[in-house]
């Protein structure tokens, strides 16, 4: 609840002024209370009938706006800074004089093409739908600062208001003081971010192929209930919490994340994360998943619920262990050989056998083995000959006992160590020197890799188009790299659970963006001429100004904006 507080404050002498604030309440929950907020509108006139608009609103004029009107308006905590905005910029047009002066420079390019890509692919409808026109527009709003810098949040405020966007995205709640308490408000507003998801996913249909990944996002508060130590993706020492995300294989985009406490190995989550996606109205048809979700429960779980598979499958597998040792000598010959995007590979489809459970009959789906041999020389190589250089280290060294010559192999060996041995050169000497057998046993599977498919015969036998499939996780690896290095979220930095939730969420809505601008570039070549970073900087010259009359007139357009414009696919600026 808002309302119009008044606030009488004594001046020099006996001049009094009574000044005007929107106050409203809001639940801290670290301090488990209610505080009141409240920023200033203006100042009573003279009459007491009329509120002088703070400059923050009314730039260098006087703008009387009717204290009944602002009394009637403040009840309406986010729409009322939009409402006083544009009350404000049509109070300037009609009294502003028929000489235009220039009264602000926005920047037009970058967030023109940023909001045309979501309202052609329903995100702007969507959000709006889903949270209302004040909330929706400013996650839109955030998410767009977030695509195109990658800066913390507090920075938006100064973003959004150099760039020529709706009132609503430059409202109170995205402002530097607000921007956390709204990501809190939408961190525990969990109906409304299932609404959106839900929406979200019928409005993109079936998924034909669904590709699923999870990577880690590290994080140093020790406040957060859902961090935890857990197999970190960069190899950061730090506690974590787990980032799933679903992308629709065909169109790349993406349509369902979800937020798991970072102890959680991939392979646990699987289950129930179809388990929300199908809940969420989502139909699956096929699911391609990386080796760290294979397990024979999850492949079974799968295929009893009628859905194609595309699984990689680790050499932990003792399955897979036999599938190698039984079929690599086929490999051998040119017969098999497979040409992949300029890469040779041989290929071979043996039986692989999924236990069902429950006094079911085994089912039998396709393992494809593949090898890909300049991989597997590459690889074999730096390995022995990272092997070589250990010895040639050790060789300068003296070792008077095995104990000294094996603890040498323990600080050096690294990963090594196993193809190391220690041998006795004379009767007080001892050398280290290499296992031939352990090198052989430990580079037996280099190159070689295992998916498994189920469903349609042409699509589950075709290796090219098994690869497609399965490398289309590559897409989700992608947005990963994107979100972490890009957008700058490669750190949670809250120590508030519901405010982490809402960055997940705003991330979520980031990726949906930059997905399809990732796509478009790709369409049209553009990516292979420039990074996202410098396709924004240059449409971000693209200016436009407002006279003190309310004209907004846009600046001359260069040739190379236009291609860039038209490159995209979007409306052209006008």
């Amino acid at each position: 609840m808002s309302f119009l507080q008044l606030q009488q404050k004594n001046l020099v002498g006996d001049k009094k002024e009574k000044y005007a604030y929107m106050a409203s309440s809001q639940w801290n929950a670290q301090k488990k209370r209610s505080e009141q907020k409240r920023f200033y509108i203006g100042r009573l006139d003279a009459d007491g009938t009329h509120i002088i608009i703070s400059k923050r609103f009314a730039g260098n004029e006087k703008i009387l706006v009717s204290i009944n009107d602002i009394e009637d308006a403040v009840k309406d905590k986010f729409g009322f800074e939009p409402w006083l905005r544009n009350t404000c910029l049509e109070l300037s047009k009609n009294t502003a004089t028929h000489q235009d002066k220039i009264s602000h420079v926005h920047i037009v390019g970058d967030c023109h093409a940023l909001i045309a890509l979501s309202d052609d692919i329903g995100l702007s409808e969507t959000l709006v739908t889903t949270f209302g026109t004040t909330e929706g527009n400013a996650l839109l709003g955030l998410a767009m600062h977030q695509v195109a810098t990658g800066h913390a949040l507090y920075r938006a405020q100064d973003w959004l208001e150099q760039r020529s966007l709706p009132a609503d995205m430059k409202s109170r709640m995205t402002g530097t003081g607000k921007v956390y308490d709204f990501m809190d408000q939408i961190g525990s507003d969990i109906t409304r971010r299932e609404l959106f998801l839900k929406s979200w996913i019928q409005l993109h249909g079936d998924m034909e192929t669904l590709v699923f990944d999870t990577t880690s996002i590290s994080t140093y508060s020790p406040h957060l209930e859902l961090a935890e130590w857990g197999y970190n993706r960069d190899n950061e020492r730090l506690e974590q919490i787990n980032f799933s995300l679903a992308v629709q294989e065909k169109n790349s985009v993406p349509v369902y994340y979800r937020v798991i406490p970072g102890s959680i190995p991939d392979v646990k989550t699987l289950e129930n994360s179809v388990e929300f996606m199908e809940d969420l109205g989502m139909k699956i048809h096929a699911i391609s998943l990386d080796r760290g979700f294979y397990s024979a429960t999850n492949v079974r779980d799968i295929l009893q619920r009628h859905v194609r598979v595309i699984i990689g499958v680790p050499w932990t597998s003792l399955q897979a262990q036999n599938v190698l040792k039984n079929n690599k000598h086929k490999l051998d010959t040119p017969k098999r050989s497979v040409h992949y995007h300029g890469i040779m590979l041989r290929h071979i489809i043996v039986p692989w056998t999924v236990n069902m459970g429950n006094n079911q009959p085994s089912k039998i789906i396709h393992a494809h083995l593949f090898l890909d041999q300049n991989k597997r020389s590459v690889l074999v190589s730096h390995f022995e000959k990272t092997v070589f250089t250990i010895i040639e280290h050790a060789e300068q060294e003296i070792f008077k006992t095995v104990s000294e010559a094996k603890s040498w192999i323990g600080e050096h060996g690294g990963k090594y160590k196993k193809c190391l041995t220690v041998k006795q050169t004379c009767k007080d000497n001892f050398r280290v020197t290499r296992q031939p057998n352990k090198v052989a046993t430990l580079t037996r599977r280099m190159g070689y890799f295992i998916i498994l498919t189920s469903g349609i015969e042409t699509e589950a036998k075709d290796p090219v188009t098994v690869l497609e499939n399965y490398r289309a996780r590559d897409k989700v690896e992608k947005l990963y790299d994107c979100l972490k290095n890009e957008d700058g979220q490669h750190r949670i930095r809250t120590g508030n659970e519901n405010s982490a939730h809402g960055r997940f969420f705003l991330n979520f809505i980031a990726l949906i963006i930059r997905s399809e601008l990732d796509k478009r570039m790709r369409k049209s070549t553009l990516r292979s001429r420039m990074t996202t970073a410098r396709l924004l900087d240059e449409l971000g010259k693209i200016k436009s100004v407002t006279t003190t009359s309310g004209k907004n007139i846009l600046l001359e357009v260069t040739k190379k904006q236009r291609k860039l414009i038209s490159s995209l696919d979007i409306k052209k600026i006008t």
